[in-house]
Order: structure tokens, then sequence, then C-alpha cells
């Protein structure tokens, strides 16, 4: 997951307006960036708004990372965290992938303490999303970064999606 280009793609493909208002039936907001609004107010962090679901030009970026319809991309290992709304939206998650970009996501689900502190020290973490929500059922998974001390999460938060 080193490539910016990979990350945005698959950032595009997902339909968060669709997974919060249908899928979780409209009780939680959509994330619209990598931060939780609230730090604005409390911590003077400037929020950045993300991208929104826009398919076709996550086909683009993609291809242009080398991967036209996902062909030649290894799969990509999901990690969540236990609870049937996480599965149910990882199972989303899944099926957005493979729909609009060709990827192939394999589920997996642990609990939040092997998320937080393991995912991101193992050698498949270059080929891992880590989804671990604090407030269960949120769409906003920035909260990983509310819960956890490991460095590495926050690099990975200032360098960029």
């Amino acid at each position: 997951m080193d490539n910016p280009l990979i990350r945005r793609a698959i950032n595009l493909a997902i339909d968060k307006e669709r997974l919060a208002l249908h899928v979780l039936k409209g009780g939680q907001p959509v994330a619209t960036n990598a931060v939780p609004d609230l730090f604005e107010k409390s911590h003077g962090y400037k929020i950045l708004r993300g991208e929104t679901f826009d398919p076709q030009k996550a086909k683009e970026l993609l291809a242009q990372a080398g991967y036209p319809r996902g062909i030649g991309l290894p799969p990509i290992e999901f990690i969540f965290n236990t609870g049937e709304g996480h599965r149910v939206i990882a199972e989303y998650v899944q099926r957005n992938l493979q729909e609009n970009l060709g990827i192939r996501m394999i589920p997996r689900q642990h609990g939040v303490g092997y998320a937080a502190e393991n995912a991101f020290g193992r050698a498949v973490c270059d080929r891992a999303i880590v989804m671990v929500w604090r407030l269960s059922g949120s769409t906003d998974i920035s909260r990983i970064f509310e819960s956890s001390s490991n460095p590495k999460l926050f690099r990975i938060s200032e360098s960029g999606v």
C-alpha cells in the first residue's frame, strides 16, 4: 500500500454515502477527511476534505499505477474489528473494490488489540488495509488515530491517503 495512486483509487472506489445511508441505515456521518472534525476546534488542526466517490477516476488512477482493472495487483488483506456491524462494512467495501476496480480483497476479522498494535508492524502491511472503529458502527475510520499510540499510524496519517 505504499503507492499513493492505489490508495487514492481505493478511496474513490468506495461509495461512503451509500454505505452510511443505505447499508448502515443513515445513523452515521459520512467521513470526508482523515481526522475527526472535532480536532479543528480542540487542537487547531486544519481539516482537509477528501475526495468523494468517483469510480471512473478510481479506474484511471489504478491504471496509472500499473494495474488496469486490478490485473496484477495482489489480493489486499482487509483487517477489521470484531462485531457484526464491522463485518457488514467489510463486505460492502469488498464488493465496492471488486465491482469498481477489479481488486480482490480478503476480509480478516481481529480484535482491536491485534489490528492497532500488530498489523502495522507486519510484513503484510504493504498489502493491508486496517479498519478499526473506536465508536461502534462509525463510517469515520479516522477514529483509529484516537485509540492508538502506535507511531506508524501517525506517520501514515501525516503522509496522506
